[in-house]
């Protein structure tokens, strides 16, 4: 009854068919808040987001963590950007690896308009998750669209930037860049990647995978 509020899904393999096993819902679904815009599974833990959840600031984007366990779908925590960029789409991407998450903001604008970030949360012993690092490109620039796809695996986070001019003479061709867990709760940027014939608008890095 709420547009756009949405929700996830959750099939299950069952002798050898897939079958709808839970319905999830937006804890307090609200209108707009577009719950389901990007998902991942690792294991037993599932992320959700809501990327025009109101709940930490207009618009600002909201992450749901659950754990699937005992044939039931737990809610763990909800999570929000630290800090709180309003219109930000927080939760424009996401991807779980080993109970860490990265998160992409691709509007963020708490640096430069429309810059993006990507941040990385970590689950605790207690099944909250807190805000392990947050991530921009280097160097900063306006409508880069930073975190519009994001990979987690291991110490590696790769962060697609369909915005960043990078090579084409006529406009933005898109980046994306390897960052480095190094410890203490600090990514370092590695190697920033691009296509070997960029092309003006090409959007390179508007999707991203690492393994």
């Amino acid at each position: 009854g709420l547009q756009d509020a949405g929700r996830a899904y959750l099939y299950r393999r069952i002798g050898g068919g897939w079958t709808l096993t839970d319905t999830i819902l937006e804890l307090a679904p609200s209108q707009n808040s577009r719950f389901g815009h990007s998902v991942d599974v690792d294991g037993p833990l599932m992320a959700i987001s809501a990327i025009r959840s109101s709940f930490f600031g207009p618009s600002s984007g909201a992450v749901y963590f659950y754990r699937v366990g005992g044939g039931s779908v737990i809610f763990e925590d909800r999570v929000g950007p630290n800090p709180v960029s309003s219109g930000g789409f927080f939760g424009t991407s996401v991807s779980l690896s080993n109970a860490k998450c990265a998160v992409g903001a691709v509007y963020d604008s708490s640096i430069a308009s429309s810059e993006g970030s990507a941040y990385v949360f970590e689950r605790q012993p207690n099944s909250t998750w807190n805000q392990f690092d947050k991530v921009v490109p280097p160097p900063s620039q306006s409508d880069a669209f930073f975190g519009v796809a994001v990979g987690l695996q291991g110490q590696f986070l790769v962060v697609g930037a369909e915005g960043i001019n990078n090579g084409a003479s006529g406009g933005p061709s898109g980046s994306a860049f390897v960052f480095r867990d190094v410890g203490g709760g600090n990514y370092v940027v590695e190697s920033e990647l691009a296509s070997p014939a960029p092309i003006t608008n090409g959007n390179f890095g508007r999707a991203v995978a690492i393994a």
